[in-house]
């Protein structure tokens, strides 16, 4: 579909395989099909796993499994082995069977003329069980909240790469997405009329780049801080950031290396070209980060 993945045979999948993603950058990460879910859509879970490893280290699936988990999701399986995003390496009867029926899951809309919908609820279930209308302030003392939504395969690649999901959703108002720590972020953000360019490394700001007296200005967290660039004091975590706000290294790259774009006044998506596509996104970390 997208050019990245080079295409797999099709497998039969079921419940306890175990999949490796190959970054396409000598790192490798993996995940497991853990159970089906009839509240969504009979929709596959998967639990992926916390570590990442060198694409040619060969690590025994007892241990996978035994890793920490990174998070919770549903997927369609079949897309990704379709399109090479993944491949099925293994399979075992550890699932932490246990671990997944205290995931709570969440979901803004869902049919029903009975009830009242208000910004802070949400539709929270566990897996093959019913749908509850929950307020927000009961779902942040849960242990383990995972967005409900079926996610496409790209979107897990890319969260279980970076760490987040790089998609609007007001879920991500409570639900705080934190990237791996070796992971690089860039982020266009706008304070009171001016375009900032901002570079995470991992959680916490390490530049700001903006255009000051015809010049572009590179700043450092603290030197932000005390010019009163109120986002340079937030973590990444910190902020519900949405599509639009992300960039890819090179438009990064290219915004901040001529003052015009912010002279200008234009935001990146006039001035260096659309917002990056999920397409674009993925090539740029399995490439740059």
């Amino acid at each position: 579909m997208f050019g990245i993945f080079k295409k797999k045979k099709k497998v039969v999948t079921k419940i306890g395989d175990v999949f490796c993603v190959d970054f396409r950058n000598g790192i490798k990460g993996h995940f497991q099909y853990v159970a089906n879910d009839f509240t969504q859509l009979n929709s596959s879970v998967i639990r992926a796993f916390n570590t990442l490893y060198p694409i040619d280290q060969e690590i025994p699936i007892e241990e996978i499994v035994n890793d920490d988990i990174a998070f919770y999701s549903h997927a369609i399986l079949k897309f990704g082995v379709d399109e090479g995003a993944w491949s099925k390496i293994g399979n075992t009867n550890e699932t932490g069977e246990k671990a997944i029926d205290r995931v709570t899951f969440l979901q803004r809309t869902y049919n029903t003329a009975n009830v009242r919908h208000f910004d802070d609820w949400w539709w929270a279930w566990h897996i093959n069980e019913e749908m509850e209308y929950k307020p927000e302030s009961e779902l942040k003392l849960r242990d383990s909240v995972e967005l409900g939504s079926v996610m496409t395969y790209t979107d897990i690649v890319f969260r279980l790469f970076s760490g987040y999901y790089p998609f609007t959703n007001p879920v991500f108002s409570f639900l705080r997405r934190t990237p791996r720590p070796e992971y690089t972020s860039y982020i266009e953000y706008e304070q009171d009329g001016k375009i900032y360019y901002l570079r995470y490394k991992g959680n916490e700001l390490d530049k700001c780049v903006y255009a000051n007296d015809g010049k572009i200005e590179v700043l450092d967290k603290e030197e932000a801080i005390s010019r009163n660039i109120k986002i340079a004091g937030k973590d990444f975590s910190d902020t519900n950031w949405e599509y639009r706000n992300f960039l890819t290294r090179k438009q990064w790259d290219k915004a901040c290396s001529d003052v015009k774009y912010f002279e200008s006044g234009s935001t990146i998506n006039d001035s260096v070209g659309s917002h990056p596509s999920l397409k674009d996104r993925l090539y740029d970390f399995l490439n740059n980060s």
